[in-house]
């Protein structure tokens, strides 16, 4: 089974009826000349069996909530679509394997079945798979996911470090994380680190910084975090 993509044309017979499961096919002749083959490096069975896996530990209790569905999928989705940063921007295929591929994971994962978690147009950040792939992507080292893990073991972490561009400057990624994984206050300091990176840092950040450096800004970071906080309660 080949990863295939599915043109922006084609989201015009897309309702909301659709997205929400109450229509259960789409108009497979005008669907499909608008599907193409986009790449052999994904493994779909497997695709498949892990996103089936989360939603059945959804609903047999195994998770707690509908966001433990990230933690899991995340590095084992990154592992199966074996894809290049490139191929990873291309909204085409996250259309295909939210909307055709497997909608059921992004109506178990979000239940209020958003357009945005199930079309990527051109931000990665909403969609419901292609934001897990991008965050196990910029976290994983040598085939350790350990930084997923701590990405992903708050929402709060997910959302207000990850949805920013500054996440995409890597380095700055494991000491932030690992300060992140010690914080009792960990939501609202993760709300505040994406605050104050946005606001004094990000313009900072330079290609291949000195590790001191990182170290010494993740401790800026942190420090000015608490004070805020601090100073708002």
């Amino acid at each position: 089974m080949k990863a295939k993509k599915l043109e922006f044309q084609a989201l015009k017979y897309i309702s909301d009826n659709y997205l929400e499961g109450d229509e259960d096919e789409l108009d497979n002749e005008k669907i499909e000349e608008d599907i193409e083959i986009f790449s052999d490096s994904v493994d779909m069975e497997n695709v498949d069996k892990i996103l089936q896996e989360a939603i059945d530990k959804l609903e047999n209790g195994e998770f707690d909530r509908a966001s433990d569905m990230d933690g899991f999928v995340a590095p084992r989705l990154h592992e199966a679509a074996d894809i290049t940063r490139k191929e990873a921007a291309d909204p085409e295929f996250w259309n295909y394997m939210s909307l055709i591929f497997k909608p059921e994971f992004v109506r178990k994962r979000w239940p209020s079945c958003a357009r945005n978690r199930f079309i990527m147009r051109t931000s990665t950040d909403r969609h419901a798979l292609a934001r897990l792939w991008w965050i196990a992507e910029l976290t994983e080292r040598d085939g350790d996911y350990r930084y997923t893990e701590i990405a992903f073991s708050n929402q709060d972490i997910a959302q207000n470090i990850f949805d920013n561009d500054f996440s995409h400057y890597e380095q700055i990624l494991p000491p932030i994380l690992d300060r992140l994984e010690e914080e009792e206050q960990t939501s609202d300091v993760a709300t505040k680190y994406g605050e104050i990176l946005n606001r004094r840092f990000a313009v900072l950040l330079e290609e291949d910084m000195e590790i001191e450096r990182l170290e010494e800004l993740a401790d800026e970071v942190h420090e000015r975090a608490l004070k805020e906080i601090e100073m708002e309660t």
